[in-house]
């Protein structure tokens, strides 16, 4: 992905060229900086509660209205012989 941010001066990324242009390569960080800062942690929690609860939200509302579903009665359609 191409950053529009300029690298600091000794990022192994900075120098990568594609087909003659030169452009900024996002490294992944290491795991000792993934998550150096609590907000980083909180970033993440909040953002992983707002994905699955709603979603989970929504998977128990159908399960209660498969259940709370009147069962239709069972009739014989044709009369025996």
């Amino acid at each position: 992905m191409a950053s529009f941010f300029i690298p600091g001066g000794g990022d192994p990324a900075a120098n990568c060229t594609v087909g003659g242009f030169q452009i900024y390569c996002n490294t992944i960080l290491p795991a000792e900086r993934r998550f150096g800062k609590t907000y980083q942690v909180i970033n993440l929690a909040l953002g992983a509660t707002a994905l699955v609860v709603p979603i989970a939200m929504y998977l128990i509302y159908l399960l209660m209205q498969c259940r709370s579903r009147p069962k239709p009665e069972r009739t014989r359609s044709s009369k025996p012989k």
